[in-house]
């Protein structure tokens, strides 16, 4: 009987590297971060999920805080359920479940079980 919004985003990547150059993202992803916190005021009850980019963040917590690496290349794990923290407290985790064995991306999947 409750509404939810689930927005699923990515973020812009750590880094663009050129023959000539590299350019680094830290402040994009910073503001990236800002512009769905003042976004998903709009909404009741907002869930995010995607590829973050990061592994840190300022306005949301993660869905769990268990570590596996979801982007192989780097060791990093990058995808997430973000919570907006004033709701955090109304989701309960059921489970998250990473799929190593799907090659289909260069992620790997998860599946995020939970309870309003």
């Amino acid at each position: 009987g409750k509404n939810f919004q689930i927005i699923n985003t990515h973020l812009q990547s750590d880094f663009t590297e050129f023959p000539c150059c590299r350019f680094n993202y830290h402040d994009t992803r910073n503001l990236q971060e800002n512009q769905l916190y003042q976004s998903i005021k709009l909404y009741p009850f907002p869930l995010l999920f995607g590829d973050f980019n990061r592994e840190n963040f300022h306005y949301f917590e993660k869905f769990s805080d268990e570590f596996h690496t979801t982007f192989p290349q780097t060791g990093e794990m990058l995808d997430f359920m973000l919570i907006h923290r004033p709701i955090s407290n109304r989701i309960k985790n059921r489970s998250v479940i990473y799929f190593d064995d799907i090659h289909t991306s260069d992620h790997i999947p998860v599946l995020f079980k939970f309870e309003l």
